[in-house]
């Protein structure tokens, strides 16, 4: 029998709660603690009391993820690299190997979206965590939150990120970076006049379709993820 969700994030469900709780990662959880049912001691004590390495044991993925020696030969070669890189395959990763055509044009549109053009990966990633943030996906924010907090973003910075407007520890291009992630989730239609200018003013329009390709694959991905209730990867040992 599946676990109820949280009355404040429906797409949450209580075992990644339990498991987030477990990984003690401030800048993920944050995001959790604002809704009003987590305020509440009772749901605080729940967690607290909870065993969540006895729930995770019982319930099994939606979609099965695929080992090494359960795809094909290209599909392995990408597991290697990110096995040598960042010592895990990431379980949405091994989720889309299902469909390996799939699998292979996603990873190499990730990574041409993360690592070419000419803006920053420290900036991308920052517009990435406010992306999943807004969609409430744990999984996404379980490992780019700790991907930010490498590139030189504090935890302050990452709980606090809402509030991006009003801190003087954030760049003019760096704002307008968050609020353009925030208006392409919220799909609130194209932009007016006045701020596509304010986007215009401090990027080019290659750096823009940057910016948005990221913004737009995490949307896909938050999306993707939330529907399966997709646990966090664990961390390499």
């Amino acid at each position: 029998m599946r676990l109820p969700c949280y009355p404040a994030y429906p797409s949450l469900s209580f075992r990644l709660i339990l498991r987030l709780e477990k990984t003690s990662e401030p800048a993920i959880f944050s995001i959790l603690r604002s809704g009003s049912a987590l305020r509440d001691d009772r749901w605080q004590r729940r967690l607290l009391s909870s065993k969540p390495e006895k729930i995770m044991e019982t319930i099994a993925p939606r979609i099965s993820r695929l080992d090494r020696d359960q795809v094909t030969a290209e599909t392995g070669e990408i597991y290697d690299r990110y096995l040598q890189q960042r010592g895990n395959v990431p379980n949405m990763f091994r989720t889309v190997a299902h469909r390996p055509e799939i699998f292979q044009t996603m990873i190499a549109h990730f990574e041409a979206i993360l690592h070419t053009g000419t803006l920053p990966l420290k900036l991308k990633e920052l517009a990435i965590v406010r992306t999943s943030q807004l969609n409430n996906c744990s999984y996404c924010l379980a490992s780019h939150s700790r991907i930010c907090k490498k590139l030189g973003w504090s935890d302050d910075q990452l709980v606090n990120l809402a509030d991006y407007a009003s801190r003087t520890d954030f760049t003019h291009p760096e704002k307008v970076a968050l609020q353009l992630a925030e208006w392409m989730t919220h799909n609130q239609g194209p932009l007016t006049e006045k701020q596509w200018q304010k986007v215009r003013d401090v990027y080019s329009e290659g750096e823009v379709v940057e910016l948005m390709a990221a913004i737009g694959l995490f949307n896909y991905f938050n999306r993707f993820n939330n529907l399966l209730e997709m646990e966090p990867t664990a961390p390499a040992s």
